[in-house]
């Protein structure tokens, strides 16, 4: 009986860490695109540039734009860089860089390419909250009436910057003929 006492809790310790192995493997799994689907307005950001200029989210009402959530010391971020720049051939992109040193950013933006047509400055991380960033890197399609209409948590794939240039292309052609996107 005095065995059962010991062996119990540890039986316990293994079921709770196998089941947390288990809910870990399913994080990034098909909640990527949160908002596919469920549009909700963007908030009104406005940060300072890496030019020491003011950005501010509402120039963009009326066309749709692409903002990336992202930080020179993510390696995620990385990661899905190169197809931020292939992405920023066709759609320009706003780069929201996440509690980051200007220097540092300079420095990564020199070594790897821009894909950004402009990076504002998220220093104290506020604008990120506002926009409901759990994690960096987070991207965002933003429609011409400043609803968020995609949003992907985590790196960007291939596949996943296609559908975001896609999505952006048919948002552009819709505003063009004055047409609505569903």
């Amino acid at each position: 009986m005095k065995r059962a006492i010991y062996i119990l809790p540890i039986i316990l310790l293994i079921a709770l860490a196998a089941l947390s192995v288990v809910k870990l493997g399913q994080v990034g799994g098909p909640q990527g695109d949160l908002f596919q689907g469920k549009a909700r307005a963007a908030p009104a950001i406005e940060l300072q540039t890496l030019e020491g200029e003011t950005y501010r989210l509402s120039e963009h009402l009326g066309e749709p734009v692409v903002v990336n959530v992202w930080a020179t010391w993510c390696l995620p971020c990385k990661l899905e860089h190169p197809y931020l720049m292939e992405m920023s051939e066709e759609t320009p992109i706003v780069g929201v860089a996440y509690k980051d040193q200007p220097s540092a950013i300079v420095k990564m933006l020199e070594e790897d390419g821009n894909p950004f047509a402009v990076v504002g400055l998220d220093t104290d991380g506020m604008t990120g909250l506002s926009l409901g960033v759990n994690a960096v890197p987070e991207t965002f399609l933003i429609d011409a009436d400043g609803m968020i209409v995609r949003q992907h948590r985590g790196p960007l794939s291939r596949q996943e910057a296609d559908a975001f240039k896609t999505e952006y292309a048919q948002l552009k052609t819709a505003q063009s003929s004055g047409d609505e996107v569903n």
